[in-house]
């Protein structure tokens, strides 16, 4: 039977190509849809959410060096301090944990799926399987539902259910 779903692995770490492939996807989104706006003279200027180094940001903490979402409030606070300075950590995290689900990995995911499209009778999810850094290493799962083409839209998310 016809399946058209996708799963994709993102395995945390340095080197992990396809990490880094969708990681830099994110990092890229970050740079030409928040911090151009802002001013930004280049990906690897530094001066708004993405790093320096041009293959991390903190406006949502995907890193495509390190193959994870790092969601250390700190490392945020370091990278951009004038957006995240007036917020307690757990605000910190979870406006880069909604920024993660609703703008930065769809907008890679359209960049990378550009062909994905909706399949009548069937709901398409594209279900992802990634690593966060927030002082202790741990994997989630996040799912999004295909509603046009190269349209995904957030359906849940492991870092949001309660620990039982």
């Amino acid at each position: 039977m016809y399946d058209p779903n996708v799963t994709i692995t993102l395995p945390a770490g340095k080197g992990q190509e396809m990490s880094a492939l969708y990681y830099q996807a994110c990092v890229n989104w970050v740079y030409e849809n928040i911090d151009k706006p802002l001013g930004s003279s280049g990906i690897k200027d530094g001066k708004f959410y993405v790093s320096s180094y041009g293959n991390n940001e903190y406006y949502s903490g995907t890193s495509a060096y390190q193959g994870n979402v790092d969601l250390r409030a700190a490392s945020a606070r370091t990278q951009y301090p004038a957006e995240y300075e007036s917020m307690t950590d757990n605000e910190v995290v979870a406006k880069m944990k909604s920024r993660f689900a609703l703008e930065v990995m769809p907008g890679a995911l359209s960049a990378l799926h550009p062909d994905a499209m909706p399949v009548e009778g069937l709901e398409v999810i594209y279900t992802i399987t990634f690593g966060i850094y927030d002082g202790a290493n741990s994997t989630h799962t996040i799912r999004y539902k295909v509603v046009d083409k190269a349209k995904f839209e957030f359906i849940d998310c492991t870092w949001d259910t309660p620990a039982q």
